[in-house]
């Protein structure tokens, strides 16, 4: 079965603040962020910028151009995740021991893991939903799930992660090992202790 988008198989799209393609079974480029990860102005900023241009691919019906609008978004507020903005929770141990549990639950039942980075406010996922999961299904369980946990270790209550997620399935093989390299770099600015960057085929965390 070919794990990369197939133009020529059904295509399915979900709207809200970003464009969500799905296809059953391919891998996926996901990146999920904390609430508090980005202060507001900035997010303000590139939000009117690409509601504007959004609204005329959209009348115009230009789909193609709008997923790539979408990518433009996510690399301008991959720039700015990774200057440290907002409580950056997740560098430490027993958050990232949550993630951890949380990803590592359903790995191989609903979805297969590729590769994953914990960054200190965001992580990216690259995940092969299995049967008829869907990428909005799964990463709204992990969301909920770690969500939980984390409240509850903390006693309190409130949102940690951002409601909207960048997805982005995959083309080819190229786009494939681009992402692998992507994520294996996108921690080069933090200290081991940091981060947890793991790929499939190599032991897993902890």
């Amino acid at each position: 079965m070919n794990k990369f988008l197939n133009k020529h198989e059904p295509i399915y799209e979900t709207t809200g603040n970003l464009p969500h393609w799905t296809q059953y079974g391919k891998i996926t480029f996901v990146t999920f962020r904390l609430a508090d990860s980005l202060p507001q102005y900035i997010i303000d900023n590139i939000k009117t910028e690409y509601e504007s241009i959004k609204q005329q691919l959209l009348k115009e019906g230009n789909l193609k151009e709008l997923e790539f609008l979408k990518v433009k978004k996510h690399n301008q507020l991959e720039k700015y995740l990774d200057k440290g903005y907002g409580s950056c929770i997740l560098k430490n141990k027993q958050y990232q021991d949550i993630i951890i549990q949380t990803l590592e639950h359903d790995n191989n039942l609903m979805y297969e893991l590729h590769c994953y980075v914990i960054m200190p406010n965001h992580i990216h996922l690259l995940i092969e939903p299995k049967e008829q999961a869907t990428i909005q299904q799964i990463i709204k369980t992990i969301k909920s799930v770690s969500a939980h946990k984390i409240n509850s270790y903390t006693n309190q209550t409130g949102s940690i992660w951002q409601k909207e997620y960048f997805d982005r399935i995959i083309r080819n093989e190229d786009h494939y090992n681009r992402v692998i390299n992507y994520i294996r770099q996108n921690p080069s600015h933090c200290s081991p202790s940091e981060y947890i960057l793991w790929e499939r085929g190599r032991p897993r965390p902890r």
